[in-house]
């Protein structure tokens, strides 16, 4: 997806109607948990830009607790997905630890809460404590590399084994994909019935 869209290649499948209610209810539910963080007057920064040449992203929050600056990342899921939750997904702890990386300043934690949309009830993960973070900042950096020199060479990306399948089923260019000899073993595949939102790494 990331490759296609810098492209500028047109979307082949549009978010439906469905979708674009779940997106609206996590930003309304970002905007209150960013609402109580600047109340607790604990919020530095919070939906701003960060990027590079190459990578893009939205920092959801930065705060300051007890002298130590966190990097936040929001995600809203349902009560059964809360309740199932074991460890961020990969794509998760990929997008946070980007971020992190295109930061201007260094921070001391990156957490990823998860917010139940029914009670606002909240589950936190630290990825320094979750994860072996050199191990982690290097995959990333690796994800990377493939993906820039994918860029670079104008030569599609190999589709990455962990995402197939995981991302595909909601992406906008899942058809596409389906269609294009490059991008395969994408499978075709139907509309979403995951959690919108909740993968942003892969192809």
């Amino acid at each position: 997806m990331r490759y296609l869209k810098r492209k500028g290649v047109p979307p082949s499948n549009a978010l439906d109607d469905r979708l674009l209610r779940v997106f609206e209810v996590g930003t309304i539910i970002h905007r209150f948990l960013q609402e109580v963080l600047r109340r607790r007057d604990v919020l530095i920064a919070e939906e701003f830009l960060v990027e590079d040449e190459h990578r893009r992203g939205h920092i959801d929050a930065l705060v300051r607790i007890d002298g130590r600056t966190i990097l936040y990342d929001f995600k809203t899921v349902s009560a059964q997905r809360l309740a199932t939750l074991e460890t961020p997904s990969r794509n998760y702890l990929f997008q946070i630890v980007t971020y992190a990386e295109l930061l201007p300043i260094p921070v001391d934690d990156l957490r990823i809460a998860f917010i139940e949309k029914d009670s606002l009830g909240v589950v936190e993960f630290s990825v320094l404590e979750t994860c072996d973070y050199a191990a982690l900042r290097e995959e990333v950096a690796e994800d990377w590399r493939m993906l820039i020199d994918a860029w670079e060479r104008k030569c599609p990306p190999v589709p990455d084994p962990a995402t197939v399948g995981v991302e595909c089923p909601w992406c906008v260019y899942r058809d596409y994909c389906a269609k294009v000899p490059e991008f395969s073993p994408n499978p075709i595949v139907q509309s979403p019935s995951s959690e919108a939102g909740e993968y942003k790494g892969g192809c």
